[in-house]
């Protein structure tokens, strides 16, 4: 997940301008669990800086988005100041209610 601004407005939309952005209200899955950032203010440890933009476009790839110029796009993320959000999975939840899936503990 990239983090940006314009993700706020499109998670929370006004409730006067519903938004559904191509997503079906009725299928979703959601995850929560501990996140790391990886961005110009938030140093990764073992993560050189310089990979940043190789990590924001693999990002991008993985969501199944194209970019037609990729310098532009690095160019952009740069600008905004974009961090990656590394999410650790521990439970995963559906609709309908009650399927919630928690991971199992390591050890």
């Amino acid at each position: 997940m990239i983090y940006s601004p314009l993700m706020f407005e499109l998670a929370n939309p006004a409730p006067q301008h519903p938004r559904h952005y191509g997503v079906s209200l009725w299928r979703r899955l959601c995850a929560s669990g501990a996140v790391t950032l990886a961005g110009p203010n938030d140093e990764l440890a073992g993560f050189a800086a310089a990979r940043l933009p190789q990590l924001l476009r693999d990002i991008h790839h993985a969501a199944g988005a194209v970019h037609p110029d990729l310098h532009e796009y690095d160019r952009v993320m740069v600008a905004d100041r974009r961090t990656a959000v590394l999410l650790t999975p521990a439970r995963f939840a559906t609709n309908p209610p009650d399927t919630e899936r928690k991971e199992p503990e390591k050890g």
